[in-house]
């Protein structure tokens, strides 16, 4: 009886075992096709991807099956007589595109192994060598060096090569800027050979001069016109001024800057400048011993003169109505300042003697503003003569400025 229930037990589980079975077997299916590879679930959660690597004749390397995040682990590299390995690229033939090994492929890959033969020399042929001409193979440059080749005559595959020295720059000086009437031009020490770029410097070039054979009516005319800030620099060198301030009366909006510190005449005629408006400075030749009556009247512009030290006299008028003149030094060779030489200066503020005018030569209606001659001609006490003397009046035409000297 003992037994006899034991084995009806056994019985019992054995049927449930079979009968659940199927069950067992119908699961164990289900999960092992949710982890095949074939199933899309699992490949869109996965992302296998294959690295295929091309040795491109050299040594096989295997091939590698990642899943999604996995990077591609770098292989072995592989060999190929004659060669030495470069490296892996995603594009052959041109191997411009380096396969980096930290980076996480998105899609199949194909790697293509690169080479760089090996250098060998030569089978020696055992023949006495007669050389060719040198050759230059790779032309030298400013600061690269270069090679020149001889082949043999009577086996071609021997080769000779020597380097090249550098030819060095071969520097001149370029007018980069051409001067004109009114701007001065600039040359660069520029390397002449073709692609060079080296340069070593900048120096400027003379404006050009005008002179006797200079049109200055077109020269004037073919300027736009400007402003008393920014006026025009002539620069003249004329043995005589017969039609230069015609010419400036001739362009009143054209304000210029007049150097004519070049230039050869020793005198300055009357009214040569008169009512030349847009006169703002003027260089007068160390050459010139007078200025003649009224040469620079109702010059209105006029700021700034400057007068070469051979001046002696100023006539009469010389600077009458010269209301924007600010400053002027009168030379040592000065003996004479005649009436009304600086009537209607009404702006000027600094006057400098460099030497000594007697009281009977400086005229009592030279005019300047205030008690400049007065306070100059207390030489004679010691108060007086050469310096420079200011005053702080404003412009005015009452002539009621004190002036002191420095």
């Amino acid at each position: 009886m003992k037994y006899s229930n034991y084995f009806t037990q056994r019985h019992k589980k054995f049927k449930r075992f079979f009968l659940h079975l199927p069950l067992v077997a119908l699961c164990l299916c289900m999960n092992l096709f949710l982890l095949s590879c074939e199933n899309p679930f699992m490949l869109k959660i996965l992302e296998p991807k294959t690295i295929y690597f091309n040795s491109n004749g050299g040594s096989k390397v295997a091939n590698q099956n990642l899943w999604k995040g996995n990077k591609v682990k770098k292989p072995a590299d592989p060999a190929k007589a004659s060669h030495t390995f470069a490296g892996w690229f995603e594009d052959n033939n041109k191997f411009t595109k380096a396969w980096i090994f930290d980076t996480v492929p998105t899609a199949d890959v194909t790697l293509h192994a690169k080479w760089n033969a090996d250098k060998t020399d030569p089978p020696d042929t055992g023949c006495e060598h007669q050389w060719g001409v040198w050759t230059v193979t790779t032309p030298a440059y400013c600061t690269a060096a270069g090679e020149e080749t001889r082949i043999c005559t009577i086996d071609p595959i021997h080769k000779e090569i020597r380097p090249m020295a550098p030819l060095g720059h071969d520097m001149k000086w370029v007018e980069t800027k051409v001067p004109t009437y009114t701007e001065e031009g600039i040359e660069t020490y520029t390397c002449q050979r073709i692609g060079c770029t080296h340069t070593a410097g900048t120096r400027t070039i003379p404006q050009l001069v005008i002179t006797p054979d200079s049109d200055l009516s077109s020269i004037l005319a073919s300027l736009p016109g400007n402003t008393a800030a920014t006026p025009y620099v002539l620069v003249v060198n004329i043995g005589d001024l017969s039609s230069i301030g015609d010419t400036l009366n001739a362009n009143p909006d054209k304000y210029v800057i007049l150097d004519m510190s070049g230039s050869t005449f020793n005198s300055i005629g009357d009214y040569a400048f008169a009512a030349c408006q847009s006169l703002i400075t003027v260089t007068i030749p160390d050459g010139v011993e007078s200025i003649g009556a009224y040469a620079f009247r109702d010059c209105t512009g006029l700021k700034n003169i400057v007068t070469g030290d051979s001046v002696k006299s100023i006539s009469i008028g010389t600077f009458f109505g010269c209301a924007s003149l600010e400053s002027i030094t009168i030379p040592s060779a000065v003996t004479c300042i005649e009436v009304y030489a600086f009537y209607g200066c009404v702006s000027l503020k600094s006057v400098t003697f460099e030497g000594t005018i007697q009281e009977a030569d400086f005229s009592d209606g030279s005019r300047f503003p205030g008690d400049l001659r007065d306070v100059y001609l207390y030489h004679y006490s010691g108060e007086g003569g050469i310096g420079t003397y200011t005053t702080t009046r404003s412009p005015n035409d009452d002539y009621t400025a004190k002036w002191t000297k420095q």
